[in-house]
């Protein structure tokens, strides 16, 4: 008798097994947060095409771990789903981050440069914005966050008008101006530092905006042709490139990338470049580089 008690206080306390075990009940809120987070991870290992028809949504739903009714009651039909998981995806997108090793090779480049002679300064600006464009070129082409957006690009515009539409090119115009406005930053820092500044017919407050936008266009360009033509990316010339006296290898994305800047820019000749102005200028670039490494 004690022996049947002891098995009847077990089985009470290990609740019921079997098809006895029910998935417990999840909110409607909870299952589309737990979809629709699913379903982003899921693209991310996948990779996006110029459509969602290819994300199975069983799968989305195992990965997710709530109920099929739960998730067909959210969402009675697959476009549906698709479309809001649309919209997710744009507001999601993020198109920052630097190439690793970038920012500590543009530090060491600066802490050896000779920052009072003209023809230094040339080149130090020469060869920082061919170390950067080639090392965000490979980045970014290899990059799944940039081949979602681009996808995402090219989905949007195929889409009728209307709120999905609407909302999801908001989205990925708000991660551009987010990329944008970060890169206006390190330009115009990196141009006060070496003492160059906006060409004279351009607004100094509005010109590393319009560059970063400008490289940002390119910078798509390249990466969209090099999908046909990887050997966009490795090929190079050896040449001193835009006045400066160091022959370097060029790759056609570093040298288009680095002709844009440049015709942005010239000499500041109020420059100063005492001792003083000289540590003034290192110190901000070694700000500049502190506020890359906290993203």
């Amino acid at each position: 008798m004690s022996s049947m008690t002891g098995a009847s206080a077990e089985s009470r306390t290990q609740g019921p097994t079997g098809v006895a075990r029910r998935r417990q009940r999840i909110s409607d809120v909870d299952t589309e947060h737990r979809m629709i987070r699913a379903a982003i991870g899921l693209v991310s290992e996948q990779g996006l095409t110029v459509s969602l028809d290819h994300l199975s949504l069983e799968e989305v739903i195992a990965r997710a771990d709530v109920s099929r009714s739960s998730a067909y009651r959210r969402w009675p039909y697959k476009d549906l789903f698709l479309a809001d998981l649309l919209v997710a995806l744009a507001r999601a997108t993020d198109l920052s981050a630097e190439p690793p090793g970038l920012v500590e090779e543009l530090l060491a480049l600066i802490e050896t440069a000779d920052l009072t002679s003209a023809q230094a300064r040339r080149d130090l600006l020469v060869e920082g914005l061919r170390l950067s464009s080639t090392a965000e070129f490979e980045r970014m082409s290899t990059s799944p966050r940039w081949q979602t957006y681009l996808a995402l690009s090219a989905t949007v515009t195929g889409l009728p008008a209307g709120g999905v539409r609407d909302a999801a090119a908001a989205a990925i115009l708000d991660a551009e101006r987010r990329f944008a406005a970060r890169r206006a930053h390190v330009y115009g820092n990196l141009a006060t530092m070496i003492g160059y500044r906006p060409r004279g017919n351009l607004d100094p407050e509005t010109s590393f905006e319009l560059m970063a936008s400008a490289t940002g266009a390119i910078m798509t360009g390249y990466i969209v042709r090099s999908l046909a033509n990887p050997q966009i990316a490795t090929t190079t010339r050896h040449l001193a490139g835009f006045g400066s006296t160091e022959v370097r290898d060029w790759t056609a994305p570093g040298y288009g990338l680095t002709a844009i800047v440049d015709a942005f820019l010239e000499p500041d000749p109020d420059a100063a470049w005492t001792p003083n102005a000289i540590a003034q200028r290192r110190q901000l670039w070694e700000q500049t580089a502190a506020s890359l490494y906290e993203r």
